[in-house]
């Protein structure tokens, strides 16, 4: 069963140090069949991850305990009838430059959030997503 897992955290590191967490996560990925998508907005951290049920609840897991960022707050875990990040191992923007997007687009998004709203974020998330990016 494909499960897909949408979360925030803040980083403990400058962005420059993102191409080591990329590269880690783009060989692991695509060995277990992972694929998504990380946002950089100034501190934060938002990422999607889809694939194997077992391995998304893993994966979330070790990104939990990743000491590279904290505050980690899973806003969506769910099954998925298909992926939105299909081609990719890792995707990834780096919006430093507009150190808000994060807190400005999801401040309302947490676990208590609507279905409806977390499903309909998670699509315009994917939009912008491959709008801002080359595939990898």
């Amino acid at each position: 069963m494909l499960s897909r897992l949408l979360y925030k955290s803040k980083a403990a590191h400058p962005p420059y140090c993102d191409v080591k967490i990329l590269e880690e996560a783009r060989a692991l990925n695509f060995l277990v069949d992972v694929t998504g998508f990380l946002i950089r907005s100034g501190s934060s951290y938002l990422q999607v991850i889809e694939g194997p049920q077992a391995e998304i609840r893993g994966l979330g897991d070790r990104i939990k305990a990743d000491v590279r960022h904290h505050d980690y707050c899973e806003v969506l875990h769910e099954s998925a009838d298909g992926r939105l990040f299909e081609t990719w191992s890792m995707g990834y923007l780096n919006m430093s430059g507009q150190d808000n997007w994060i807190n400005e687009h999801i401040p309302e998004m947490s676990p208590a959030s609507g279905e409806a709203l977390k499903a309909q974020f998670v699509q315009a998330y994917a939009l912008a997503a491959h709008k801002h990016e080359r595939r990898p």
